[in-house]
């Protein structure tokens, strides 16, 4: 297996143009994983012939195609099929799901709020970054109810539209 030394800074790309936006995030996954919530692993990735037919189902210019199809390999590696179109899933749109929806690969750049979105909904995902050098990173929940509680987003800005869901008015019957 090959090594790679880096930090989640370098994994998401921070302050690169495409990278991750917001550090609170980097900083609350990395006390996910100091806190032994989430498990971090460096996997390999294979490498692909290039096959202009296989990379075009892939979304993105040619160096996305590429790493997309070689998460896409990896995922047939681990006995996974794998899908690449329309991949809605809790942290957005994958580039690469595998058909079980158990893990979600983002290649290239991504965002690290995406990856705690997807860990608190129970998958797993493989960030796959350009200056990685044919290693990705498999990012797993290890305790997902506990990172549920510390993640959940309460919104109250959210209002019932009363004339699709009128109040009824409590009544009480009398008698028969």
């Amino acid at each position: 297996m090959k090594t790679f030394s880096t930090s989640l800074a370098e994994i998401f790309s921070l302050n690169e143009f495409y990278g991750e936006n917001n550090p609170k995030n980097l900083a609350d996954l990395s006390d996910y994983i100091g806190e032994g919530l989430v498990t971090i692993r460096a996997v390999d990735i294979p490498d692909v012939e290039f096959d202009l037919r296989h990379f075009s189902q892939f979304s993105g210019g040619g160096a996305h195609q590429e790493y997309c199809a070689r998460a896409a390999k990896w995922l047939e590696s681990i006995g996974k099929t794998w899908s690449a179109r329309d991949l809605d899933y809790a942290g957005g749109v994958a580039d690469v799901m595998a058909t079980d929806r158990g893990i979600a690969v983002e290649c290239g750049y991504t965002q690290s709020g995406k990856v705690i979105d997807a860990l608190a909904n129970g998958m797993q995902v493989l960030v796959f970054p350009y200056a990685s050098d044919g290693v990705g990173f498999l990012f797993k929940a290890k305790r997902k109810k506990e990172l549920q509680r510390r993640t959940i987003k309460k919104d109250w800005s959210v209002v019932i539209d009363r004339r699709l869901f009128p109040r009824v008015p409590y009544t009480r019957r009398l008698g028969k």
